[in-house]
């Protein structure tokens, strides 16, 4: 069965960039979106099974999103060009983080990661 992938990033060409990728490989790309809202609001109508999240949009973190989504039982991903939380009681340090700007192949190998 499909995967449906929820990605999220506030700059617009990077979001489709980042939906092409997903949609290549072989998954289905709910989004993309630039807000926090649209995000949440495409989550709650479709459901995703991975969420591929920037960390800051628009001066806001994703935790608490993330957090639902997690509640949803999607996998996450983080890909933003701030470096990843180092603190091992971090609520998402068992999540994948991708650096930015990252190759198309690392953001495939961190979706085969997440299902």
């Amino acid at each position: 069965m499909t995967k449906n992938v929820l990605v999220l990033d506030d700059e617009a060409l990077i979001a489709y960039d980042l939906a092409d990728t997903v949609e290549a490989s072989g998954r289905k790309v709910i989004g993309p979106a630039i807000s926090i809202n649209e995000a949440r609001e495409l989550a709650k109508k479709y459901c995703p099974d991975i969420a591929l999240l920037d960390i800051n949009i628009r001066g806001q973190t994703v935790w608490e999103l993330a957090e639902e989504l997690r509640h949803l039982g999607c996998a996450l991903i983080f890909c933003s060009a701030n470096a990843a939380p180092s603190d091992p009681d971090f609520a998402f340090a068992d999540c994948t983080f991708v650096p930015k700007p990252s190759s198309p192949e690392k953001i495939r190998k961190a979706l085969e990661q997440a299902g």
